[in-house]
């Protein structure tokens, strides 16, 4: 319906271009081009024209017999067509007119002359009113348009009748029955250099050439002058000004030819403008023209049409209406560009409102900067995280001391001293020297501060530039690690900087963005665009979020469309995948399947029917060759639309989008399983020993043969026993007890080797590929420690230091050692190492200076071991290395 409107909107164009064309309007530019065409015309021999022109000068015309008889008998001689004079001689004889009436080819021209007494137009009156049969025809100029003679005119009305011009009279006299148009465009195409023509002197003194006057028109007459101005014709492009001699010569000459230049009638460029509508459309349709090539693409068909009449006008001598069509074209385009504009904006209207809505059903958050208050939400996520009491968010006012408020919870800038406000001020300026929170202790800085409640300042500090300050309190008795507390806020503070950094930014832009600046920037409308790049920018947001949490997923997946082609794979999946040899792009999900679980193809092909038909979810369990250790579970299960969730584009087989497979990593619980039999094995063995010796004590007490002393020995033996097998029980149950899902933190009695052993074999592939050797001195029989499954990544994160800090081709040292009360496990290595003050300060301080990721990992690993009743020392000296010395409780 809109196509059918659309075309009726360019027809209903295409007529009132042709409207206007009918009025004149488009005579000028017509014209303009028109002679622009003129002057490209290729060029034609002069021998090619039926014309001679003889030039005379004006005071000729009152010559006698002895110039115009003697004129007419030489042109005679060599067999003219005709001799046309553009005037009447008036000081000939009678004899001259008989001579010419007799020989029927010589014609006359007459003007018309204005009768000033009856104000009439009359013809020019002949020089003897008794010569009766003088071939004539009218020498009027036709009319110029804007000052360019174009057209000639083959009649002209003189009191009621109609008389020939003189080419006409000419042209019938050669042609009787020819049938001439009232008026036609001369034809000047390529005859730059003039028509052949001679003065009337050398045709007197003998020098006229026969091939130049037989067969053809002479045409006489006189050159240009002061009285008889030249005329600007199509030719002037080409600095060529014509006389009326000349320009009669072209119009006669045009006639003669047969060459006229063909118009189009008001009909026809009716239908040509119709026509070039359709033709522009369906050009349009076939190669769909987007919005952005229309205008190329309007320009190239300009050219086209340029060129198209160009070669119509100079080789067919046909002149169609080429501004018009220019005209239509441009309107044509304009209104096919408001149309796809139309389209898109209806388009972008349409995807915006559908993607609000969807958006809002989904109750997607917005981003930081576009939700109503954002710094509300930052100071209330960062009071809840840290327990404060009070918190505000300060900045720096511009050309001054003070600080302006950015937000705050549970108190405001009136709850500031106010000689507190001053940042050049304590304790602003020691902020701002030590680079970090900082307690104030001589004088409250908040109003009102409770016993018990501790104030602490931090500098906001952002690419080396103080943007303000974070105040904060907190109760004494919720802060329970002072370095780490401290800690926790640096790393706050150095986040909320950098937003603080932004804000301010963001808020110097919006006073650039004045209203008359976006005016002049055309953005004084909000864009439909740039709405929808705000809500596309959401959902990818959106999508970021969700691939970032499918990548930091501790589970394995992999996501295929029905068809089996993947779709999506996290870098979990790409891990386990890759020692294997299998890219998962280059396989289906049969394949896969197959190679994960070793099932038969034809087993598997049976699992995913079920998980498509039934749409069932199917669980498998998998083992790695590459590492027998591990073991994983596979969950198989359909991605299926529920009744609603469809989306508006296309229809999805069987209800499903894809299936997805997800790799679980049981190997923890198959550690626990092993811990578990490693506990009871050594429980088993304890008991056995303490049963044992109760026994020995308990059979010699019974012997009564032994002596008193050695009695009292046993009974102390067998108390003792006793009293450490119900210690020992009691110790089990309280770790038997304990939910190991619970908190990492918790400790419980673990093997040492295992954990060992496995960090070594994760560490070593590193070490290889750098030559470095790791040594290894482990006992046979280790005994447990107080610990948890955590202990492998603690050991993992000390090799990573140690291998990063030593030399290629150098070695590391393990060795475990087993005492009495402690198991003590030392890592070493020559490398560069550090001086011992510095790893102290990093690692053992309350400060947190150092950004170095691996460093911040051994300091939360020394925190782990703690929690353990453990220690960790470590020693580095600068060219020789680092050594890490792990001491963990053993269990008696």
């Amino acid at each position: 319906m809109f196509v059918k409107n659309f075309l009726l909107l360019n027809l209903t164009i295409a007529v009132f271009v042709w409207l206007l064309s009918i009025t004149g309007i488009f005579r000028l530019p017509e014209g303009v081009l028109y002679d622009r065409y003129v002057s490209l015309a290729p060029e034609v021999e002069r021998s090619s024209s039926r014309i001679l022109l003889i030039n005379c000068e004006l005071k000729d015309k009152y010559s006698g017999d002895e110039r115009w008889l003697r004129l007419l008998g030489i042109l005679r001689d060599f067999s003219p067509l005709r001799i046309a004079f553009t005037f009447l001689p008036p000081s000939v004889s009678e004899d001259f007119y008989r001579e010419a009436i007799k020989d029927g080819r010589i014609i006359f021209g007459r003007e018309t002359v204005r009768d000033r007494q009856e104000d009439t137009i009359e013809l020019e009156p002949l020089p003897y009113p008794s010569i009766h049969g003088l071939k004539f025809g009218i020498t009027n100029l036709p009319e110029a348009f804007y000052g360019v003679y174009r057209y000639a005119q083959t009649s002209f009305s003189v009191n009621g009748r109609v008389y020939p011009s003189l080419e006409a009279a000419v042209m019938r006299d050669v042609i009787p029955d020819v049938k001439l148009p009232g008026v036609f465009l001369i034809n000047f195409n390529g005859k730059f250099n003039g028509l052949p023509n001679m003065d009337i002197e050398d045709v007197l003194a003998g020098k006229l050439i026969p091939e130049l006057v037989k067969e053809r028109v002479v045409l006489v007459g006189f050159k240009a002058s002061e009285a008889m101005p030249s005329l600007h014709t199509p030719l002037s492009s080409r600095g060529l000004l014509l006389s009326p001699l000349e320009f009669r010569g072209y119009a006669l000459d045009t006639l003669l030819s047969g060459n006229m230049i063909r118009t189009t009638s008001p009909l026809t460029r009716l239908i040509i403008l119709m026509g070039m509508v359709i033709l522009y459309l369906t050009i349009s349709q076939i190669f769909r023209i987007r919005l952005s090539l229309i205008l190329p693409y309007s320009i190239l068909l300009l050219i086209f049409y340029l060129f198209a009449c160009y070669a119509l006008f100079s080789y067919l001598n046909l002149w169609i209406p080429i501004v018009e069509i220019l005209t239509l074209h441009i309107i044509t385009s304009a209104a096919l560009i408001t149309r796809k504009a139309m389209m898109e904006e209806e388009g972008l209207r349409r995807m915006l409102l559908e993607t609000t809505i969807k958006l809002e059903k989904r109750l997607l958050p917005e981003s930081f900067y576009r939700t109503e208050d954002h710094w509300s939400q930052l100071i209330t996520f960062v009071s809840q995280s840290l327990e404060l009491n009070r918190a505000i968010f300060l900045e720096k006012v511009e050309d001054d001391h003070r600080v302006r408020e950015v937000k705050a919870l549970n108190c405001s800038l009136e709850d500031i001293y106010e000689r507190r406000r001053d940042y050049e001020r304590e304790p602003y300026s020691t902020a701002i020297l030590e680079n970090g929170p900082v307690e104030i202790e001589k004088r409250p800085f908040f109003k009102d501060v409770k016993e018990g409640e501790r104030e602490y300042i931090v500098p906001l500090i952002f690419a080396n530039r103080v943007l303000g300050f974070w105040a904060l309190s907190i109760e004494h008795s919720k802060v329970q690690d002072i370095p780490v507390f401290l800690s926790m806020v640096r790393d706050y503070a150095f986040q909320i900087s950098e937003l603080l950094y932004f804000r301010q930014q963001q808020q110097m832009r919006l006073k650039r963005q004045t209203w008359w600046r976006r005016l002049l920037r055309f953005e004084a409308t909000k864009l439909f665009y740039r709405e929808l790049w705000e809500n596309l920018s959401v959902l990818e947001t959106r999508l970021l979020l969700l691939e970032k949490v499918l990548e930091r997923m501790n589970t394995a997946t992999i996501l295929y469309d029905l068809f089996g082609r993947v779709i999506y794979i996290n870098r979990q999946m790409t891990d386990i995948l890759s020692p294997l040899g299998i890219k998962p792009y280059d396989i289906s999900a049969l394949d896969l399947g197959v190679k994960l679980t070793g099932i038969r193809p034809e087993r598997f092909r049976g699992f995913l029917q079920r998980i498509i038909l039934e749409r069932d979810e199917v669980s498998l369990s998998v083992t790695m060759p590459s590492d027998i250790n591990k073991m994983y579970m596979l969950y198989m299960r359909p991605i299926v639309y529920e009744g609603g969730e469809m989306p508006a584009m296309g229809v999805y087989p069987f209800m499903i989008m894809g299936i997805i497979f997800v790799l679980v990593d049981v190997s923890y619980l198959k550690s626990l399983e092993a811990f578990k039999n490693d506990l009871f094995t050594d429980l088993d063995y304890r008991l056995r020993n303490h049963i044992e010796a109760i026994n020995l004590a308990a059979s010699l007490l019974r012997q009564e043969s032994l002596p008193e002393k050695q009695k009292e020995m046993a009974l102390q033996i067998l108390t003792e026993k006793v009293d450490t097998t119900n210690e020992f029980i009691r110790d089990m149950k309280e770790h038997l007890l304990k939910d190991i899902f619970v908190s990492d933190l918790e400790h419980y009695p673990v093997d040492i080797k295992a954990p060992l052993l496995s960090a070594i074999e994760h560490i070593s592939e590193k070490a290889s590929k750098r030559g470095i050797r790791i040594n290894v001195e482990v006992p046979e029989l280790a005994g447990l420690v107080y610990a948890s499954p955590r202990l492998r990544d603690v050991i993992i994160e000390i090799m990573n230091v140690i291998l990063h800090d030593a030399i290629d081709g150098s070695e590391i040292d393990v060795r475990l050692q087993e005492g009495m009360e402690v198991f003590e496990l030392s890592i070493s290595n020559k490398g560069i190492g550090l001086p011992q003050e510095i790893m102290d300060r990093y690692l053992f301080s309350d400060s947190d200076e150092t950004r170095s990721a691996e460093l911040k990992a051994i300091k939360a690993a020394i925190r782990q071991v703690r929690q353990w009743k453990g220690d960790i020392m470590v020693s580095s000296d600068v060219g020789k290395g680092m050594a890490f010395t792990i001491r963990l409780k053993r269990v008696k």
